[in-house]
């Protein structure tokens, strides 16, 4: 996925597969808002697809959440290392569709790998419960911490690159799967990280994208607010 093709239709990424139609049978265009030219066009995802990315996730999750924590912090490095080695594809995408200065958008993608290499580091420690001394003899009290389950992140359009790896990275380290809503602004960014991520090993459905235009954000926001196979949400 390179810059210059961003006037192709971009597809949702569901379960490590790229969805080239949605139940909407619509499309939707990102737009530079320096220029109000087209960046690219995106299938235009629904509830129908919303429902798929949980069941994916829910389907990975079953799996991901018994990996060892070494195998987290690779993927986490790898992921850091594949958005480093595109950064100036990335900033150029992050200044084209949301109108940030190409330094602010380079830095914000250094910024936002710094996340991802904290995470990797301490996915270790972080993870470990402990025994807790409460004085008595006979007492021993102990945290087990485990992964929640699917997580839904619904992303705005200012922080294209940091806000979607801060959420995105600390479900990973964590464990749990992930579906990324992100602001109909910025929909291809979200795309271009999660296809980086296929591309180091993320198992199928650890992260999916489902973007969408805006008058689709209240069905979609509704089905990850109220499926009980979503466990948390982070906005």
């Amino acid at each position: 996925l390179a810059v210059s093709q961003h006037r192709s239709v971009h597809s949702a990424i569901i379960g490590n597969t790229e969805i080239s139609q949605s139940s909407t049978n619509d499309t939707f265009t990102s737009v530079n808002p320096a220029t109000n030219e087209p960046v690219g066009e995106v299938v235009n995802c629904g509830k129908v697809e919303a429902e798929a990315a949980v069941a994916a996730a829910l389907q990975c999750f079953r799996t991901f959440k018994n990996s060892g924590v070494a195998e987290r912090g690779r993927l986490l490095t790898a992921w850091a290392y594949a958005i480093q080695n595109n950064a100036e594809v990335i900033a150029e995408l992050v200044t084209k569709e949301m109108g940030k200065p190409k330094h602010e958008a380079l830095w914000e993608v250094r910024f936002a790998t710094s996340f991802l290499y904290n995470y990797a580091g301490q996915v270790n420690t972080a993870t470990t419960g402990c025994v807790i001394n409460k004085g008595q003899r006979h007492w021993r009290p102990i945290t087990v911490r485990q992964p929640v389950g699917v997580v839904a992140t619904i992303t705005a359009w200012n922080f294209p690159v940091a806000m979607i790896i801060r959420k995105v990275g600390a479900v990973i380290a964590a464990g749990c799967s992930v579906i990324n809503s992100p602001s109909e602004d910025t929909p291809l960014t979200s795309l271009y990280l999660a296809k980086l991520g296929i591309d180091v090993g993320f198992p199928p459905g650890l992260f999916n994208v489902v973007a969408s235009s805006r008058d689709q954000k209240q069905p979609i926001g509704e089905l990850l607010c109220g499926s009980t196979d979503v466990s948390a949400l982070s906005f």
